[in-house]
């Protein structure tokens, strides 16, 4: 064969998928709670997302997961995002439901395992309605490393609620220490998407 056609498929890139990021805004932006709405740019989740005052951006846990998903080399080629209306989680990823074509869904800044077992049992429902979805989860980032870290992250994450999903439909990012550029948590669940 020829070995300049094999070299190309060799360096061929996945395309990325689709994916879905959950969050709180605390009542900032102007998007409506429970919608999914496809988010192109910066500038469109600051308004729809976060508060904008003199064009200085006051980010909310999901314009932040947003941003880090924009900054992703290659970027997923949709994403969505879910303003949760309060804490209601269980809405949020109710209206997601209407969005067949998602295959990685986050939880912006969320690392609550009762919050995340929601998620968990999203995934494994669409999935079971034939529909491709993994939750992707992060463990705390601030949760210190020490020689018995493997075994607290794994008795927390498999404790009650159990997070492990029984139908392979779970993705757990642990990455101990991990900050965002402005030296927060950084939302290693929605980066790994």
């Amino acid at each position: 064969g020829d070995r300049t056609s094999c070299a190309g498929s060799i360096n061929a890139q996945r395309a990325p998928g689709v994916i879905a990021i959950v969050g709180e805004t605390g009542g900032a932006g102007t998007a409506a709670a429970n919608v999914p709405i496809v988010v192109d740019s910066l500038d469109d989740a600051a308004t729809l997302f976060a508060t904008v005052t003199a064009g200085t951006v006051t980010p909310t846990k999901l314009y932040t997961a947003i941003k880090i998903a924009l900054l992703q080399d290659p970027q997923p080629s949709k994403i969505y995002a879910v303003k949760v209306d309060g804490t209601n989680y269980d809405a949020a990823l109710a209206a997601l439901e209407a969005a067949d074509d998602v295959t990685f869904v986050s939880l912006a800044g969320i690392t609550a395992a009762a919050t995340l077992a929601k998620l968990k049992d999203h995934a494994e429902q669409m999935s079971a309605a034939g529909h491709k979805r993994l939750a992707v989860m992060m463990v705390d980032p601030t949760i210190t490393k020490t020689a018995t870290y493997v075994t607290t992250v794994n008795d927390a994450l498999t404790g009650t609620p159990n997070l492990k999903s029984s139908v392979s439909r779970v993705i757990m990012i642990a990455a101990s220490g991990a900050v965002d550029d402005d030296g927060g948590s950084a939302d290693t669940a929605t980066a790994a998407m």
